[in-house]
Parts: C-alpha cells; structure tokens; sequence
C-alpha cells in the first residue's frame, strides 16, 4: 500500500507546483501541510513516510514547508507519539548519509503537533498558519490537508477548514479524502454533496488507498 500513497503524494506535489507556477508568482512560497489524523495508524505506518520523501525531493525546489499533525488527543499526549514516528523515516537510497541526516534534521524541526477537535482549534490553527508567513516574510504557495480519518468526519472537517483555514488570496488549497465514501451509492451521494458545499472540486482529492492491497 505504501508505494500507492507515496504515488499520490508525488503526484500532489507536482500538481501543487505547476498550479503556483502557472499562476505566474515571483516566488514559489511556502506549502503548509496538515495531517488530520496525524498519530493514527495510516500515518504512521505510510503517510509521514511519504511526505519526508516528498519533502526530501523537494528540498531544494524553491519551495519552503511546514508540516503538522493534528488531532482530537491533547499536544502533551500526542507529541511524543508523533515525534517517535518522525525519527523513524527512512531516507532515499541516492542521499548519502550525511545529507540523510541533515535532511531528517530539518524535517523534524519543520514539524509539531497541534490539537484539532473543537472550532476554536480550528480558528487557531488558521490563525497561526497565517501569521508564520507574516512573520517570516513568506509567500504563501498553498495548503494541503490530507484527511487520514473516518469518512462520517469528512463534511464537518471540510466545512471548518473552509471557514477557519484557508489560505491568503492567491494561493491554492487541497484537501486529499481517503476512499471509499459512504456505504452505498446513496450514502456516497449525500457526502458527496456535503462536500461540496464546503470545497471547489478542484480543490478536493480522492485516494482509494485499497487499489494498493493485494486480493485475498
């Protein structure tokens, strides 16, 4: 399954950057990544693993990152759960073994955990998403927030990064939705439609993780 993850991982990566360049922006900026769900187990068996792989790729594309876990358990429970997954990444086989550390080094100064479960939590985030660009003096490429949670949380999740998150006029947004929706064709329409009153179609992404699981 990890190889079909880390795929779609790329896969954003590259859309996320002929969308900024395309728009024609004097610098490539920032990219904000969050994971909902960020301790869980998809997570931590596949997904950090695949965006250290797209951050070590894309190190030195002119793009800068920040990453986050979020989730409903407090920081102080969760934190060293995170952390103790992020030191285990493993580095691409063409990085020697002084740039692997340094690069894992800097991903894990680039990461933090934050606690995501009230609309306050969200406010915050949103806030504080905003004011380290301003901070920092940075142009803002975009967010990416990659739903690795139930799909009965998906519509409500949506509809608080739609009112708290989004990013500053000019960049783009992601959200990346694990599949299968619903239980039926008529439970799949009605989150469909959820959906897509928080989020543009252009701006959601639907991973069927299970194309990756072999057939019993």
């Amino acid at each position: 399954m990890w190889k079909v993850v880390w795929a779609a991982l790329l896969l954003l990566a590259t859309v996320c950057v002929q969308r900024g360049y395309a728009k024609g922006a004097q610098r490539l900026g920032h990219v904000s990544v969050v994971i909902v769900g960020g301790t869980g187990d998809l997570a931590k068996k596949y997904l950090w693993q695949g965006f250290f792989q797209l951050y070590a790729n894309q190190v030195s594309s002119g793009y800068s990152f920040s990453f986050y876990g979020v989730g409903l358990s407090p920081k102080n429970k969760a934190t060293p759960i995170l952390f103790e997954v992020l030191k285990g990444v493993v580095c691409p086989r063409e990085l020697s073994v002084e740039r692997c550390a340094l690069v894992k080094e800097q991903f894990l100064r680039l990461a933090e955990y934050r606690q995501l479960k009230t609309s306050e939590d969200y406010q915050a985030l949103g806030k504080h998403l905003t004011e380290h660009l301003t901070q920092e003096g940075i142009v803002e490429a975009g967010r990416l927030f990659y739903l690795s949670v139930p799909a009965f949380a998906y519509a409500d999740i949506a509809e608080r990064i739609s009112d708290s998150c989004r990013p500053t006029d000019g960049a783009w947004l992601r959200v990346v939705l694990e599949k299968p929706f619903g239980h039926d064709f008529s439970s799949a329409q009605l989150l469909s439609s959820q959906l897509g009153t928080s989020l543009k179609d252009d701006e959601m992404y639907r991973i069927d993780h299970y194309l990756g699981k072999q057939v019993m």
